[in-house]
């Protein structure tokens, strides 16, 4: 998996647990990225993700959640053949 093609994840039950989306705000920060980490799998064989945020007042990008031997489901950006763009399928927002 690209990791630049995570744009939602859900933790927990895929219809009752929690979801963070790219481009979503909570509070006082916008998440901008999720990634794999894969250096804790090569490692330890640990399956983690990793949520970056950022200040909306300041715009300062920090890891702001992470999670560790969770079950997460993953949704993944489409590419469109058309123009090269990862857009999100209308249908799941």
């Amino acid at each position: 998996m690209n990791n630049a093609n995570i744009r939602k994840i859900t933790v927990g039950d895929s219809k009752v647990g929690m979801t963070y989306q790219v481009g979503s705000s909570y509070g006082k920060v916008e998440i901008v990225s999720i990634v794999r980490d894969e250096n804790a799998f090569h490692l330890f064989g640990s399956i983690t993700y990793l949520i970056y945020a950022k200040l909306l007042e300041t715009g300062e990008e920090f890891l702001w959640k992470y999670f560790e031997r969770q079950p997460v489901t993953v949704e993944c950006a489409i590419k469109s053949k058309l123009n090269g763009e990862f857009k999100p399928d209308p249908q799941t927002n």
